[in-house]
């Protein structure tokens, strides 16, 4: 026997989708390697992808998601009484008079989310071993020429300045330093 090459099996060639079900059903806990092996194994020609693709066609279809109620807890009866109260309040006025109240919860809405983007980017400035790529390009894209390369402890530098004055967030503040809603 010596010198004779080992018997390799014959190939069945590329497996039938039934031919697949029957040896993915007889495995206890199929992972797609798992029934990759066993289909070459049984000398079909199937590639990994292939077994994976046929797994995710034939076995685990996508099902549709059904609809889910939105996030969140549902009101309780102290709110929804508070809610109804403050709606018997507004039907009565006119649009004259609900315009002003209108305007001024647009304009804090509006300063909240200045207020908000402006400690987000703050903080994206202040977390460089993340950012240090995206401060250096916004900083070439804005054409500013940063004063103050700041070096990072693990030894990069960021050419930008983060504090650098923000004339939207400074008149911002000097809004709520005049409302006294500044801290």
């Amino acid at each position: 026997m010596t010198g004779e090459s080992p018997i390799e099996p014959k190939s069945l060639g590329a497996p039938t989708v039934d031919q697949c079900t029957t040896v993915y059903r007889s495995m206890l806990a199929p992972t797609v390697r798992t029934f990759h092996t066993k289909m070459v194994a049984a000398g079909y020609a199937i590639s990994l992808s292939g077994a994976q693709r046929f797994i995710v066609r034939h076995i685990k279809k996508p099902q549709p998601k059904p609809h889910q109620a939105p996030a969140g807890s549902p009101l309780t009866a102290e709110e929804l009484s508070q809610i109804q109260s403050d709606l018997a309040e507004l039907r009565p006025l006119d649009a004259a008079a609900l315009r002003p109240m209108l305007e001024r919860e647009v304009l804090i809405y509006n300063i909240m989310l200045l207020r908000f983007s402006q400690l987000n980017a703050d903080r994206l400035a202040m977390a460089p071993k993340e950012t240090a790529a995206l401060v250096k390009s916004m900083s070439e894209a804005s054409g500013k020429v940063s004063t103050v390369p700041t070096k990072t402890p693990d030894g990069r530098t960021i050419d930008a300045t983060p504090n650098e004055p923000n004339p939207v967030s400074e008149a911002i503040r000097r809004f709520q330093l005049e409302r006294g809603i500044a801290n």
